[in-house]
């Protein structure tokens, strides 16, 4: 009687293996595949057999097993790894495994991993993971003293989703670089981490970010965050926007930020100016800056505010503002 692949010794099986059908070598039983060797699955094993296991198959190699033909297998296989093999991974195993290789393994395998697995992961294995697979592993980037939220492309920071960013923490969130990620993400993602953006971040928001805000986003802002808007961002802002920003961040402006606000301040703010700052507005400016010309709400001065105007000032203020 012809013998079965399940009755057929170790040696003769090997030295076979590479002349078998897929369905052949996927009648290989757990037990015969304990007896493989790193070596032979790794070398004596040529593609396309390799790629012959089946995923329940997939399921039974140990990690030695699976490393030793770590570039050979296919999406499927790789993604039949289960959560327990995966497990057995060193972090300085990770770090090493090659990128074609890690970016086979699915999004729900990534979250699996370890601290230590994540905090392994180099450059390029970060750089070319999917939206999903990044997600997965996002809110376990470091930042210090290895800076992984660097690692990811503009097109990975672009497709954070909405929960993704939130999920950030805030050494995180000012991880980001301001030219590869901050300045290239959407409205509605710095919405989400607007609170958390650092000093150095603020000024990299882009009038598109800007005007995707609410005036109440504007308002939760730090004074110190809002300290650091630079004129071109103020200008950009609309009058609601502009006006959400506290009275004592106003008082705290220089002189070019205070100039950029003129048209918007509201009444509360502009009785807030200190001497210094009206003193330093303009009475005439090269266009698109501001002079005192274009302060709306000038007549909300307090008497002892309007006692500091010059002469210069008053001599460009319009008929409208004089009433």
């Amino acid at each position: 009687a012809s013998q079965t692949i399940k009755d057929l010794s170790h040696a003769y099986l090997i030295s076979i293996i590479n002349d078998l059908l897929e369905a052949q070598v996927q009648e290989i039983e757990p037990i015969q595949l304990d007896l493989f060797t790193d070596t032979e699955i790794g070398t004596d094993i040529n593609s396309p057999t390799i790629t012959y296991f089946s995923t329940s198959q997939m399921e039974t190699l140990d990690k030695l097993q699976l490393q030793a033909a770590i570039t050979e297998w296919s999406l499927i296989q790789m993604q039949a790894i289960t959560s327990s093999q995966l497990s057995s991974f060193l972090d300085t195993e990770i770090a090493v495994m090659p990128t074609a290789s890690l970016i086979k393994l699915s999004a729900t395998q990534l979250s699996f991993f370890s601290p230590a697995q994540v905090y392994a992961l180099n450059s390029d294995q970060v750089s070319h993971m999917d939206p999903a697979q990044i997600t997965a592993v996002a809110a376990r980037l470091s930042t210090d003293p290895i800076n992984q939220i660097g690692y990811l492309t503009t097109a990975q920071a672009q497709a954070l989703t909405l929960e993704s960013p939130a999920n950030l923490s805030t050494l995180q969130v000012q991880a980001l670089d301001n030219t590869k990620h901050i300045i290239e993400m959407s409205g509605a993602q710095i919405k989400i981490i607007l609170s958390d953006l650092s000093l150095a971040q603020i000024p990299a928001l882009t009038p598109t970010q800007i005007n995707d805000l609410l005036d109440t986003d504007i308002a939760d802002l730090t004074k110190e965050q809002t300290l650091e808007f630079i004129p071109a961002q103020l200008t950009s802002m609309e009058p609601i926007q502009a006006q959400a920003i506290s009275t004592d961040a106003i008082k705290l402006m220089n002189a070019a930020q205070i100039q950029a606000m003129l048209s918007n301040l509201s009444e509360d703010q502009v009785q807030t100016l200190e001497i210094a700052q009206i003193e330093a507005i303009p009475a005439t400016a090269t266009s698109p800056d501001l002079d005192i010309s274009d302060f709306t709400n000038i007549g909300k001065l307090l008497d002892t505010q309007i006692d500091v105007l010059t002469e210069a000032q008053i001599d460009e203020l319009t008929n409208t503002q004089l009433d």
